[in-house]
């Protein structure tokens, strides 16, 4: 949704939240972090390729973090990222 205007997230935004709500599983890719804590139920870390963590949004985000905080807990784990 990155490459949208303020209208197109708005509309894809309220399509994927339409569709969550008719009970569909939407597999929604981004490094965009606010975008998956607004949408998303579950998140995946991924690091280099490799699955890190697999968190439940709602649920599982420590008290006054925020999913970019674990993501960045999570490659200070892995000793950084690749150049």
């Amino acid at each position: 949704m990155s490459g949208l205007d303020p209208m197109g997230r708005r509309k894809v935004f309220e399509l994927i939240l339409r569709l969550k709500e008719e009970g569909k599983t939407i597999f929604f890719s981004s490094h965009i972090l606010h975008d998956i804590e607004r949408l998303c139920d579950r998140a995946a870390i991924l690091i280099n390729g490799s699955l890190k963590r697999l968190i439940s949004v709602k649920t599982e985000l420590p008290a006054g973090k925020t999913l970019e905080d674990v993501f960045f807990e999570e490659v200070g784990k892995a000793g950084g990222l690749r150049e």
